[in-house]
């Protein structure tokens, strides 16, 4: 075997070793290198004064992000981020907002937020954000070389907290009523798309992040990949092909789904992390660890371990 080829089998293999977990467990309890910085991750606490229905415990919610405030303040963390549907929505939906948000905003370090559908529901979206203590909806931050980038994937929706006679409901409409045209499988009202003028900001915020040599994560609620899934931003495909013409982005975490995935396409990573609310999860949140080389996913959900090799 050449060496070329001999390359490309250990990358491959050392891959397939780091998305199954084996290789991040091993890299994590045996190294004594510490990260260059560490960050939090929350995704779909879905808090809400109810009943358990099916998998979702909503009420049980406050407990596990409690706990998981707690690991957050006994570590060194850079910020702390949530992914999007911290409540569940409803009756109660402001009441809801206002007892999860507290709880969170007990965290002792910087903290910043992603807009969910479930944000919006029973809710409008100035109050959600008031709350949230938002200004915007997408918004970028830098932390040391790494540039992160929040995006508003409830932008053009008619689950975004939009009154119905504004341009984002309506854009948010059009587009909803195109894609059930055409039969596609996100043409659901509990996702949304990316907008032109958002579109346009993260094209100038990657265009400044190359320019400046900094690594690029986006956080979003919606996923991306894989490709035609029921959960995947209306305009995915779109998305998709901007952040594969920066070298800069190294990865795209979303919410939404609840269950861990991990994607590898053409050198981009997309991973949805599991969401709180489910059963299954005893606490549901994760912490990264940022190397030099490397980014490990430390999780107390589906997957303990998930290694993003920097190349």
């Amino acid at each position: 075997m050449d060496e070329i080829a001999n390359s490309r089998l250990r990358k491959a293999l050392y891959k397939l070793l780091c998305v199954c977990g084996v290789l991040g467990s091993l890299m994590t309890s045996g190294c004594t290198t510490p990260p260059v910085f560490s960050f939090g991750i929350v995704a779909d606490v879905q808090y809400a004064d109810k009943d358990k229905v099916g998998t979702r415990e909503y009420r049980k919610s406050t407990d596990k992000l409690a706990r998981a405030v707690s690991d957050f303040n006994g570590r060194k963390l850079a910020f702390v981020v949530q992914l999007g549907d911290i409540i569940d929505g409803g009756a109660s939906a402001e009441a809801d907002l206002q007892t999860i948000a507290d709880l969170f905003n007990g965290i002792q370090t910087k903290k910043y937020h992603v807009l969910g559908n479930h944000d919006f529901a029973g809710i409008d979206r100035k109050t959600t954000m008031s709350i949230l203590g938002m200004k915007r909806g997408f918004y970028d931050f830098a932390y040391r070389k790494w540039r992160f980038v929040v995006l508003d994937t409830m932008d053009l929706a008619v689950a975004g907290g939009w009154d119905e006679d504004s341009l984002n409901y309506t854009l948010g409409k059009k587009m909803l009523d195109e894609l059930a045209a055409a039969g596609k499988a996100n043409a659901v009202e509990w996702n949304g798309a990316i907008g032109p003028a958002q579109k346009e900001w993260l094209e100038y915020i990657l265009k400044d992040a190359q320019a400046r040599k900094q690594k690029v994560i986006v956080f979003g609620h919606n996923p991306l990949m894989p490709k035609g899934d029921i959960h995947n931003l209306w305009n995915s495909d779109e998305i998709v092909k901007l952040l594969e013409s920066y070298d800069c982005v190294v990865a795209w975490l979303n919410g939404h789904k609840h269950f861990c995935e991990y994607h590898w396409v053409n050198n981009k990573y997309y991973i949805t992390i599991d969401g709180m609310v489910e059963d299954a999860f005893d606490r549901g949140y994760a912490v990264a660890d940022v190397y030099k080389d490397r980014i490990v996913i430390q999780s107390t959900g589906k997957v303990p371990h998930l290694t993003l090799l920097l190349e």
